[in-house]
């Protein structure tokens, strides 16, 4: 990062009141951003994207260096002082994430490279990124943008109305035909956006439809495989904070070693695949996503390693990850929820509070699932992690409650 131009910076601006919680919070909903952007510059070919990644990078920088200054400014005494100790760790873990997706974006920025056939494959993950461009048929013109991502449970990263993007848009904007959308959430989530918006304009093609070597197919699980595992790691790193959770906090730590993994068997499966391509430099792409996602893994373990270890939790840490536009909270299934019973398909629990679930625990297994879906049974006594906007929090929670 940039960070001595940073710190230069915020050093001239002696007038700038350091506000830890909220600098922490905006901090967490900068990674998500940037993460999303730097995939969409891959997916959909948009420089534009790209850039957006490194102007955040220097915001994040400057937010990074303010954090270090309040921690300094705030310690009083040596207890705090130890206490805020986790604080700086966390910081830290945050500024390599942000160099990651830094990382991922300069892909495409700076010409290193991704075969065109795995570009089309790179949706298929969890967490999809899709790009729609409203007809004049569609039934959301005219609508706030806050009202369709309550409806569809998709959320809207950037909005193109014209000639200039907007990134992260105001969600009392009003949708118009011709408005080009990058939106991100579930594939059940998006079916339905799809539509209401009825765009049939890019779309991808399902895996089924895909006619993919052996080796390519591996190469594309695994690279999906470790995308999703490292941004969930985000997520739980963050939750294991909020909720002081060791529990969370080791299934950071297990999926930190399987990314480890992951990522030893995708340089064997590309060093293999490369005797079988003319343009090998392409192939530098696969093994930059592959490292960026393991040292995303890396550093969420680094988050979660605060509740773990004799480190204190300073109580800013749970009002900071309360803050921020995306709220994650955990719940559990009551006993008479009208979720009791249902599978996860039958219970449009995502599509009608816009909240994404983004692990489940068993109670008849005692084991957490990562992303549940289809034909998965809710019971009662299930505990969920659920992240979204702060409008469906409300909704969510009264799905999982008692019915009156």
């Amino acid at each position: 990062m940039k960070y001595m131009q940073s710190a230069s910076k915020a050093r001239r601006n002696k007038q700038r009141r350091f506000n830890l919680k909220e600098v922490l919070g905006e901090t967490r909903d900068t990674l998500g951003l940037m993460l999303d952007l730097a995939y969409s510059t891959i997916l959909f070919e948009e420089d534009h994207f790209g850039q957006e990644v490194m102007e955040l990078e220097e915001r994040m920088s400057e937010l990074i260096f303010t954090a270090r200054s309040a921690v300094m400014l705030g310690a009083k005494g040596a207890d705090e002082i130890a206490a805020l100790t986790g604080v700086l760790k966390i910081v830290s873990a945050a500024e390599k994430i942000g160099d990651s997706a830094s990382d991922i974006a300069e892909i495409r920025l700076v010409g290193i490279g991704l075969p065109k056939r795995f570009i089309k494959t790179l949706h298929l993950m969890e967490d999809t990124l899709a790009r729609v461009t409203l007809s004049e048929e569609s039934e959301v013109i005219g609508t706030s943008i806050a009202s369709i991502e309550s409806k569809t449970g998709m959320t809207v990263v950037a909005l193109r109305s014209g000639s200039k993007w907007s990134i992260n848009p105001d969600n009392e904007e009003l949708l118009k035909a011709g408005d080009r959308l990058i939106v991100n959430g579930s594939f059940e989530s998006l079916e339905e956006f799809q539509s209401v918006t009825t765009n049939k304009a890019n779309a991808i093609p399902d895996v089924r439809e895909l006619e993919e070597p052996p080796m390519h197919r591996q190469i594309r699980k695994t690279i999906v495989e470790m995308k999703n595992l490292s941004e969930l790691s985000i997520d739980l790193a963050y939750s294991s904070i909020l909720f002081a959770s060791q529990d969370i906090a080791n299934e950071v730590s297990n999926i930190e070693a399987k990314l480890d993994e992951l990522r030893i068997e995708l340089e064997h499966l590309v060093l293999t695949y490369a005797k079988e391509v003319q343009e090998v430099d392409q192939l530098r792409g696969l093994l930059r996503l592959g490292t960026s996602s393991e040292m995303i893994s890396d550093a969420s373990n680094e988050i979660a390693e605060v509740v773990l270890s004799d480190i204190e939790l300073h109580p800013i840490l749970q009002y900071a990850m309360s803050e921020g536009e995306e709220v994650i909270i955990k719940v559990e299934i009551s006993k008479g929820s009208i979720l009791e019973g249902k599978s996860f398909s039958e219970s449009y629990a995502e599509q009608e509070t816009g909240m994404q679930v983004i692990a489940l625990k068993k109670k008849s297994e005692g084991r957490w699932i990562y992303h549940p879906k289809g034909d998965l049974v809710f019971e009662s006594g299930d505990v969920m992690i659920a992240k979204g906007r702060k409008e469906g929090e409300r909704m969510f929670l009264q799905l999982a409650a008692a019915a009156e």
